[in-house]
């Protein structure tokens, strides 16, 4: 497996993700809109491509799981997670034929496993207007510098983008303005071709009043008027996130498993 630094090498993949199945995260990733690493064992014609995204700290392996994973993982992957503070090791096969193959491949960790749900949207529902605070778009808010905690918004959007200027250039979200503070956002988290991932993330003091769902509402509704397809994602044990996309007009599609040790 080699590392494809060049963003035209990365972009040559997105091809073989695509005929692959390979979701929004990976291909963000490879066509350049979103922060990550990218491998495979051949850049011009490929059988395996593994992908690394910031905005969850996971990887994408697409195509047959490589003879050389377990090394590949303990010589150069971990040592450059722990080098970037992160404490654990998550991937996911694209292709679940390939989970026994991977499990092979990660004999020698301390291995759990998780079910992430996929969600496709239904239409949108109308949500409840809260009783208190405003919705704005992400860029206004901090454009008209209106937010106490301007901070936190700078927080959420780098944890997926790689520069806020990235985010105005491809990305879009609203927020909840409450006492002078954004208190709930919703934005895209990664951007592949029409299809549009959602992240949410709301203040604890200010939960179960209705924020989450009107940003995320009206973060569709925007997808939706440019043609764009909403994306959610979320593991099927965050009871809140998968009843609250089902709030807005999503329904359950379908799982894949996860596979992860700290480390």
């Amino acid at each position: 497996m080699m590392e494809l630094l060049d963003q035209d090498a990365r972009r040559g993949l997105l091809g073989f993700l695509k005929a692959h199945g390979a979701g929004v995260e990976p291909l963000a990733v490879c066509a350049g809109t979103n922060p990550g690493w990218v491998f495979a064992n051949d850049g011009a014609r490929p059988s395996t491509a593994l992908v690394w995204s910031k905005g969850n700290y996971g990887f994408y392996l697409t195509g047959k799981v490589p003879g050389g994973l377990g090394p590949l993982i303990r010589e150069c992957l971990i040592p450059r997670l722990k080098a970037h503070g992160i404490g654990a090791f998550e991937i996911s096969c694209v292709d679940p034929s390939e989970d026994a193959a991977l499990l092979g491949a990660l004999g020698a960790f301390d291995v759990d496993a998780w079910k992430q749900m996929i969600f496709r949207f239904d239409g949108l529902r109308s949500p409840p207007q809260a009783e208190h605070g405003r919705v704005l778009p992400i860029q206004a808010a901090l454009q008209e510098e209106i937010l106490q905690n301007a901070g936190f918004v700078h927080t959420q959007l780098l944890e997926y983008w790689e520069s806020l200027d990235s985010f105005d250039r491809a990305g879009m979200g609203f927020c909840a303005i409450e006492d002078g503070q954004a208190v709930s956002l919703c934005f895209t988290g990664w951007a592949a071709g029409d299809v549009r991932a959602l992240s949410i993330e709301t203040l604890e003091a200010y939960r179960r009043r209705g924020h989450g769902e009107r940003c995320a509402a009206a973060l569709v509704w925007s997808c939706l008027e440019r043609g764009l397809t909403p994306h959610w994602e979320c593991e099927s044990t965050n009871a809140a996130s998968w009843r609250l996309a089902e709030k807005i007009g999503f329904l359950p599609d379908r799982e894949y498993i996860c596979y992860g040790f700290r480390l």
